[in-house]
């Protein structure tokens, strides 16, 4: 009497589980280059994380965390490959990020002085005073440089604490 033996395929809490083809690790090399999540690759393989961990280890890789700290900075050169591309054609907002990141480059910062409530500023005499608490040293360079411009004036003290 020959019994029926049916071998239940292999399942997880999603379906059946999946392999991991060479082009589903070549996706997945993709994927990380470009930053992708390990909840982002999973959705696009079709796995869970544990899956996929267990997957990575059968492959001879320790797991998703460690093949992402080996390829990431893969894709960070190719994205500053790009933005070089870019920038040498012209691309003029990626030359001035460029120029800040590299060059130590600053976008020019502009103080203007008013009087009482926005009005112009009166000057009325040869010294002036201000209350310059809280200003940083670039902000009192500023002020300094405005006022020396002023002509006739004369700057004695600039004092950040007291008077």
């Amino acid at each position: 009497m020959a019994e029926n033996i049916k071998i239940k395929k292999k399942s997880g809490p999603k379906g059946p589980t999946k392999p991991l083809t060479d082009d589903d690790f070549k996706k997945l090399i993709a994927l990380i280059r470009i930053h992708c999540t390990s909840k982002e690759v999973c959705s696009v393989l079709g796995m869970s994380r544990d899956t996929l961990n267990r997957r990575l280890k059968s492959r001879g890789e320790h797991d998703f965390s460690t093949l992402f700290e080996k390829y990431r900075d893969e894709g960070k050169a190719s994205l500053r490959r790009l933005q070089w591309k870019s920038a040498e054609s012209g691309n003029t907002s990626l030359l001035i990020w460029l120029g800040k990141q590299y060059l130590d480059q600053k976008d020019a910062r502009r103080t203007e002085l008013t009087g009482v409530d926005g009005k112009p500023l009166s000057v009325n005499a040869q010294t002036i005073k201000f209350d310059v608490s809280g200003k940083t040293p670039e902000e009192l360079a500023q002020i300094q440089k405005t006022l020396l411009m002023l002509k006739g004036a004369v700057i004695e003290n600039i004092k950040s604490d007291e008077d």
